[in-house]
């Protein structure tokens, strides 16, 4: 092949006595003495490989016995061969021509060494010849011919390997489901581990319609669990910046990376023999932007395949250029940006990206982010929907339930929030909250930077445990994370009122069957919808009519600690502007636990150690 004495000495000196050693566990194992082929993982291996199988590629091209396939629109082109490093792929388009084959392996085999490997070599028949059985001596491909990770078949290949492909991501996102993880999490496992599965086959066929319902489909349901999207699509779509969260467009992604791929091989002239295919079917379409002769011939009824991607193209919102027809990126980033849908009903100047950063778990950024749009499921929004028989708070307060009334607007949410004031103004004096702060970060912008991420996360934390208690006293397992139902707690008319609380009393059992509060214990009698879990043992009047349908009367000094009689508790009012005589609606400790200390949070900027579940919850109820 014109390599002279010197370059072969050097290969020599390269591979004369050399060897290899196995490395398990840190240990080596004695020499491997190399005694043919070449090694594996050497640089010079794949060089030396493709001067070995060279003369066999060249063979097969110069026979005249062997009759390939003819390429479209350049006379005289036959393609029989292609080969990617071991892997040789032949095209033959007669009986004999595999035959002939067979006689020019065992002759290379003869002169060299080597050996075809008949359990790996088989021959899959196509066209007027897919129901041939012979083989030639080669087994006959029956479940579609792999090359390169990819099936051929002899029919409907496109759709073959899109379902198989549609059963993996199925595969991978069931083990995913299993898994506590947050909704930003989820959008990364679309993101990192769905997309790769898909993108190198997208390279190779389009995508079926039905491909891409099923693959949506499939999607959505893992991001929200299988239940209810309170979100549309549309605006999940859109970048976190626009309000959204990111999710990629996975059939327009897919569109896109097959389009720009096949544009690419015609309008950068790929030295590849597909380049002819490519002309052949496409150069109709692309005389706009490049100049080709009219006598190069063209197809007029282009394959499936090419079909899809000149209507893809043509479907474009605006006229595709040249540098956008070959960089998929760019295109898709035009085409998504082309679709941008944003909140509505919302108060002006809402900045998503700072609503939706901060350095708290990914559970808890998504309650903010969706507190913000108003896309929980509150009582007033089910009772609009049908699913509930009445709209009021759960906590007795007689006002509609809405995502503002629940963290805000509830006298025991702003009983609540007085309590986090004082304990932020512990820290650091001169901190105001406001409806607008709490829900929008607006108004925190006055505060240093760090000052105000950090005091986003602060307020994260709270409304996470505010939201939480809210779904333990609906009897519902909480929405972002498992935790333990419990009834609503009574607060008997005898105790003093809470300070702008009204007196909340239990509902009689018609009234709680009414709101949807009870269930059926199994024996003809109601209780309330409550679940029976194990808790660690309470003290006093703690431990009487847990999960019974009639709720003790509690005195709250007994029920909720003795905080307010403590000269801890002492010093909180005053920093608050509280009267001891008025007894605290929490729990000791509640607020100190549950949001300032954390002291059973991950700490990780995104939850990854704790699944992306947010903080875990240990209340001292």
């Amino acid at each position: 092949m014109g390599f002279g004495p010197r370059f072969i000495g050097w290969v020599h000196t390269l591979y004369a006595g050399v060897y290899s050693c196995v490395r398990v566990n840190g240990f080596l194992s004695g020499p491997v003495e190399q005694l043919g082929g070449v090694r594996q993982g050497c640089p010079l291996s794949p060089l030396l490989y493709v001067l070995f199988m060279e003369p066999f590629a060249e063979l097969v091209r110069r026979d005249s016995g062997v009759d390939g396939v003819r390429l479209p629109g350049v006379p005289g082109e036959v393609l029989k061969i292609q080969q990617y490093a071991d892997d040789t792929t032949l095209f033959v388009s007669s009986a004999r021509s595999l035959g002939r084959i067979r006689a020019l392996t065992d002759l290379f085999g003869a002169g060299t060494g080597s050996k075809v490997n008949l359990a790996k070599s088989s021959v899959l028949y196509c066209g007027c010849w897919r129901d041939d059985r012979s083989g030639g001596g080669f087994s006959v491909c029956t479940g579609g011919l792999k090359i390169l990770g990819v099936r051929f078949f002899a029919r409907d290949s496109a759709v073959l390997n899109w379902e198989a492909r549609l059963n993996l991501v199925r595969t991978r996102l069931g083990v995913w489901t299993r898994r506590q993880v947050s909704l930003t999490g989820r959008v990364v496992v679309v993101r990192s581990v769905l997309m790769p599965l898909l993108i190198h086959l997208a390279y190779v066929f389009p995508v079926p319609a039905r491909t891409k319902l099923a693959l949506t489909r499939l999607v959505f349901r893992f991001l929200w669990g299988g239940g209810y999207e309170y979100v549309r699509r549309e605006l999940m779509y859109m970048p976190v910046s626009w309000g959204g969260r990111g999710v990629p467009r996975i059939p327009l992604k897919l569109d896109v990376l097959h389009a720009c791929f096949v544009s690419r091989i015609f309008l950068e002239r790929a030295p590849h023999r597909c380049y002819y295919f490519a002309r052949f079917y496409l150069a109709g379409f692309f005389r706009r932007l490049v100049a080709l002769s009219h006598v190069v011939p063209r197809s007029e009824t282009p394959s499936p395949a090419y079909r899809s991607v000149m209507r893809f193209l043509g479907q474009c919102p605006l006229p595709v250029t040249r540098e956008e027809a070959t960089d998929h990126r760019a295109l898709y980033a035009r085409l998504a940006s082309r679709q941008v849908v944003t909140p509505s009903g919302l108060p002006a100047g809402v900045v998503w990206s700072r609503v939706s950063g901060g350095g708290a778990p990914g559970a808890v950024r998504d309650l903010q982010w969706r507190c913000a749009l108003g896309r929980l499921p509150v009582r007033e929004t089910l009772h609009r929907h049908g699913c509930t028989a009445s709209p009021l708070c759960p906590r007795g307060c007689g006002a509609p339930e809405t995502v503002s009334h629940v963290f805000w607007d509830c006298p025991f949410a702003g009983e609540f929030w007085t309590l986090v004031l004082g304990l932020l103004r512990r820290v650091g004096p001169g901190h105001v909250l406001s409806r607008d702060g709490v829900v929008y970060r607006r108004g925190l912008g006055f505060l240093p930077s760090v000052t105000s991420g950090v005091l986003w996360d602060v307020l994260g934390y709270a409304k996470w445990a505010l939201w939480e208690d809210r779904m333990e006293v609906v009897g519902k397992r909480p929405l972002f994370g498992r935790g333990r139902a419990r009834a609503p707690p009574p607060v008997p008319a005898a105790n003093p009122p809470l300070v702008g609380v009204p007196p909340v009393t239990v509902p009689d059992p018609e009234t709680a069957k009414e709101w949807g509060d009870t269930k059926d214990l199994g024996d003809g009698t109601e209780g309330w919808n409550t679940k029976p879990v194990r808790k660690r043992p309470l003290s006093g009047e703690h431990q009487e009519g847990r999960g019974h349908k009639e709720a003790p009367s509690i005195p709250l000094d007994n029920r909720y600690g003795a905080l307010a009689g403590s000269e801890e508790g002492a010093e909180f009012c005053t920093d608050m502007d509280l009267s001891l005589e008025s007894p605290l609606p929490f729990p000791d400790g509640w607020v100190a636990e549950n949001i300032l200390e954390a002291v059973d949070m991950d700490q990780t900027p995104h939850g990854v150690g704790n699944g992306g579940q947010g903080p875990r919850r240990r209340f001292s109820r």
